[in-house]
């Protein structure tokens, strides 16, 4: 027997001016919805970022060149890892070139990026280019750039804390200087840069890395994401806004933390002056919808993500939740009168105790409070994937939504 599909709203769509574009109705999946599926996917044959143009085999380090990757050892016809092509291909498809590279901690993010400005460069789409590094790791991504993805050795103009526009030998165009020479700079130095500098040249593409240090309200990280934005303004008039930002922690479990990180991105920059050092108040009312927004809505009120855990939990299982009937008649079962009215340690011992005698339930809770947090608290800025040897489970959720 077929089964019958239907498209219903999610919760995603809070905002009323949103909501109103769309008649809220279920809507059987019949032939009209298949056939517009069918024209959606004609469509994206003609999308630039469907797909990526680089055969991965010309970043290969050829005999006798110094240029280059290595292939690794026992991996087949690739020079990069397959969930470094897929990082690239979902960061411009979804993210369009702006947003957050979050994969963990040893999965090649700097290849990623590297890949992605690659894909942008065959394009024609990239006159200029700034890497904003720590200095750390700035010689290593020298290495990345210049060698494995063979821009040449030297090739990379090393600004410090001001950039000198006679050794940069600038383009002008319009109101602005598009440097001819790619540039690498150290956070740490970009800082110290004057308005001036962030305000007067223009940068095709932007690579921000160890970007998690953005979210700090004062010192010099501060300072460095309202110059970031202030780029970012200058990009919007050229209709440049490529921007590329890598972080393995873009929150270390604490949601509350993220969120200057994650309205730079959502918002394409923000405003600068939301970056300066002052209390909320005195920031723009734009900012303050945004982090009510944040907190409430995308976040759930939670502050961690082990507060988010509990708090959706509480949700599927205490208000008109997936799972509320079958968690209303195990506190009649145990006689738990007025749960509503305990306290929330007493509640979450209860809430363990119904998962751990429950244990298919507990499978089903936390995979949707995981595809919650990733759809929601992360997959509207960032691309995340789980290391491929964690990589176990075979479910797989898809959300289409249909504009008509």
């Amino acid at each position: 027997m077929a089964k019958k599909f239907v498209i219903n709203f999610n919760g995603n769509f809070n905002k009323e001016d949103e909501k109103n574009q769309f008649n809220g109705k279920k809507r059987t999946y019949n032939k009209e919805i298949d056939e517009m599926s069918k024209s959606i996917d004609e469509l994206d044959r003609f999308d630039d970022f469907s797909s990526l143009k680089i055969d991965m085999s010309c970043f290969e380090k050829k005999p006798g060149s110094k240029y280059g990757i290595e292939r690794k050892p026992n991996h087949g016809k690739y020079v990069l890892y397959d969930h470094q092509i897929t990082a690239a291909e979902l960061f411009l498809k979804n993210h369009r070139g702006f947003g957050l590279l979050a994969d963990p901690v040893g999965m090649g993010k700097t290849f990623e990026a590297c890949l992605v400005v690659s894909e942008l460069a065959i394009r024609n789409k990239l006159k200029s280019m700034l890497f904003i590094v720590p200095k750390q790791v700035l010689d290593a991504w020298v290495n990345v750039i210049e060698i494995c993805f063979g821009l040449g050795e030297g090739v990379l103009y090393h600004a410090k804390d001001v950039l000198i526009d006679k050794e940069l030998n600038v383009e002008e165009q319009g109101d602005f200087l598009i440097p001819r020479r790619p540039i690498i700079v150290s956070i740490e130095d970009y800082a110290l840069w004057s308005e001036e500098d962030v305000t007067k040249y223009l940068f095709d593409v932007i690579v921000v890395d160890e970007a998690h240090n953005l979210c700090q309200e004062t010192g010099e990280y501060a300072k460095a994401m309202k110059a970031l934005s202030q780029m970012i303004e200058i990009k919007k008039k050229a209709f440049s806004t490529y921007c590329l930002l890598l972080s393995a922690t873009p929150h270390s479990g604490n949601l509350e933390n993220m969120f200057r990180l994650w309205y730079f991105i959502r918002c394409h920059g923000g405003s600068p002056a939301d970056f300066d050092e002052k209390d909320d108040k005195d920031r723009t009312m734009y900012y303050r919808e945004e982090k009510r927004f944040y907190k409430e809505e995308v976040c759930r009120k939670a502050r961690t993500v082990m507060e988010f855990i509990t708090n959706v939990t509480n949700e599927l299982l205490t208000e008109g939740g997936k799972y509320t009937k079958l968690f209303k008649n195990y506190l009649e079962k145990n006689e738990i009168n007025d749960f509503d009215k305990l306290p929330q340690s007493k509640k979450d011992k209860i809430i363990d105790e119904f998962l751990l005698f429950n244990p298919e339930t507990k499978k089903e809770v936390y995979r949707e409070i995981a595809v919650k947090y990733h759809r929601g608290v992360l997959g509207s800025i960032m691309i995340r994937q789980a290391k491929p040897e964690r990589t176990i489970s075979k479910h797989k959720y898809v959300n289409n939504i249909f504009y008509y």
